[in-house]
């Protein structure tokens, strides 16, 4: 009988200690959607034998790692002041979690040490990967449901025959709402609070992700950082907003998103310095868009280019 693709699961968990494997249990399941593993990545190196014909000489792996790559949907825990499933994931890409009774909020950390041990089961095909490290890609259409992409990479190990265990932890994961005119209550930009027909909005993290092995080292690390993205919103008179100008006047300004009906499941997009790139015109089923590449810098006390604020109120 063959295995199944459609029988797939995915464990993640914080570790106290890099790269040393913690007990994963079903209340550790991710809600996933479009999850992915490369299973044995790194090198092959080329013996490069001489002979007396033609043909391959024998190559020798080095270096091996993991890639895995997932969705999970973008929506709050359900009680205020309660981090949201998906937690866990966030800061083992380097962001640092603050839980206050009124809200729980998402910055980025240049300084985080943070990793995780994860898990990925193919209809009993198991691969434990540990010293997990990784970024994420904020994915928000109109009509669609929003979604925050991850991209890990951890250290390797042979994979093992083990029954996926009950995923428990599904149950934290709540149901999302589309992005959507009933749903998504405000997007400010560039300081313009109205009157924007937000049509795509992408938030890239940009962790540069590394995996490292030599003498002495065996590790997964984020050795830089670079928030971009990309907006489309159907076009403004050039009046009310011109992106040209901006742009070639190198202005920055400000974006907010605040998604959600209910208190308890909404969350909010903060970015102070948003800067517009190569701005250009789109299609909507013949209505003009206003399209731009996004860069999200920093002040001067850096590590506040995009903040995640899930609450009632975006302050």
């Amino acid at each position: 009988m063959s295995l199944s693709n459609k029988k797939l699961l995915l464990l993640l968990a914080l570790e106290t200690v890099y790269a040393t494997a913690v007990a994963l249990t079903g209340a550790d399941a991710v809600l996933t959607k479009d999850l992915a593993i490369k299973p044995f990545e790194g090198e092959a190196i080329d013996r490069e034998t001489d002979g007396q014909a033609f043909g391959a000489s024998q190559r020798i792996h080095v270096g091996q790692y993991v890639e895995i790559t997932f969705k999970v949907e973008l929506v709050g825990s359900g009680t205020i002041g309660t981090a949201p499933a998906f937690g866990a994931c966030l800061q083992a890409c380097h962001w640092t979690e603050d839980v206050d009774a009124a809200y729980v909020e998402y910055t980025l950390n240049s300084s985080a040490t943070t990793s995780a041990t994860m898990k990925f089961n193919l209809d009993g095909i198991d691969h434990l990967v540990v010293g997990a490290r990784g970024s994420t890609k904020l994915m928000i259409d109109a009509n669609q449901i929003p979604y925050i992409e991850f991209r890990f990479l951890g250290i390797y190990a042979a994979p093992t025959a083990t029954a996926a265990l009950t995923p428990t932890g599904w149950s934290g994961f709540q149901v999302p709402e589309p992005i959507s005119f009933a749903h998504t209550s405000s997007f400010e930009f560039y300081g313009i609070t109205t009157g924007w027909q937000l049509r795509k909005l992408e938030v890239d993290q940009g962790n540069q992700v590394e995996y490292f092995e030599g003498p002495g080292e065996q590790l997964v690390d984020i050795t830089d950082r670079e928030v971009g993205g990309s907006v489309e919103t159907l076009l403004r008179a050039v009046g009310t907003f011109n992106p040209f100008t901006q742009a070639a006047n190198n202005v920055t300004g400000a974006l907010l998103l605040t998604h959600g009906t209910a208190s308890a499941k909404r969350w909010h997009l903060i970015a102070p310095s948003v800067q517009i790139l190569q701005p250009g015109y789109g299609d909507d089923r013949n209505r003009a868009l206003m399209t731009a590449n996004l860069a999200f810098i920093p002040s001067s006390a850096g590590d506040d280019e995009i903040k995640l604020r899930f609450a009632a109120a975006a302050s």
